[in-house]
């Protein structure tokens, strides 16, 4: 599974917290670690269950040129933007779009998570919806695409990803 978006969109405090949440815990927000900006890759065991896990791989934001050599043995995506963040959404759609046409990808199910929903600046669905039309995208792809809101700062959201987590894991 890959963990990818741009620079900033929360993707390690993302890790965390799915880790936290898969073990029936969540980091609260008094306890929120503080987290650098990946460079290169972050490797990460989630456990699903007690028999099965799935390794989730981070890709840096600064990495977008190159996060097509890792898509080969992928079996699933999850696509972490930041809601809060205007200026970065057609970025985001760019390279939501280079994923969603590349071949290795076209079977691979994709969750879109809209991340930082606990900012005084979160963007509406409706704004995003004229920038990003995901209903239109998501009839025009193969892909199976999911997307979801979450805070990973507070948590909330993570009992639908989890769920999406353990239905779309190969053990």
């Amino acid at each position: 599974m890959l963990l990818v978006g741009p620079t900033t969109s929360g993707k390690t405090l993302f890790s965390k917290q799915i880790q936290e949440h898969l073990n029936g815990n969540s980091i609260s927000e008094q306890n929120v670690p503080s987290t650098i900006p990946t460079v290169g890759t972050n490797m990460t065991t989630l456990h699903i269950s007690r028999k099965d896990s799935v390794e989730m791989r981070e890709l840096g934001g600064s990495m977008a040129p190159i996060w097509k050599k890792y898509y080969k043995n992928c079996n699933a995506i999850i696509f972490l933007a930041d809601k809060s963040n205007a200026q970065q959404l057609s970025a985001d759609y760019v390279l939501l779009l280079e994923m969603l046409t590349h071949t290795e990808l076209k079977s691979v199910p994709f969750l879109i998570l809209w991340n930082k929903i606990d900012s005084p600046s979160c963007m509406t669905d409706g704004y995003i919806t004229n920038v990003i039309d995901l209903p239109a995208i998501k009839q025009h792809t193969s892909q199976d695409i999911t997307w979801l809101d979450c805070s990973a700062v507070t948590g909330e959201g993570f009992k639908d990803i989890k769920s999406w987590i353990q239905s779309h894991s190969v053990s």
